[in-house]
């Protein structure tokens, strides 16, 4: 997804694309949406690693070797 920007306006294809993917995981199974958000917070991770001398040094070797989230505890 682009980054928002101030000077952004609403893409009327973009919100209808986002929605029916928003309807369509409303029907997802328990195991499948879970499996969805540890694939997004997996994806955060990582770009916080890559964005941020702070994570990277912090957190940056649990996410490389693919720790389960559990291990994050400070």
């Amino acid at each position: 997804m682009p980054p928002v920007t101030a000077s952004a306006t609403l893409d009327p294809d973009l919100l209808l694309r986002q929605s029916q993917a928003r309807l369509l995981r409303a029907e997802w199974s328990r195991e499948r949406l879970l499996a969805f958000q540890r694939s997004e917070l997996q994806s955060a991770l990582r770009h916080a690693v890559g964005a941020s001398t702070y994570y990277r040094e912090s957190i940056g070797e649990l996410v490389a070797s693919g720790a389960p989230f559990h291990a994050f505890r400070c």
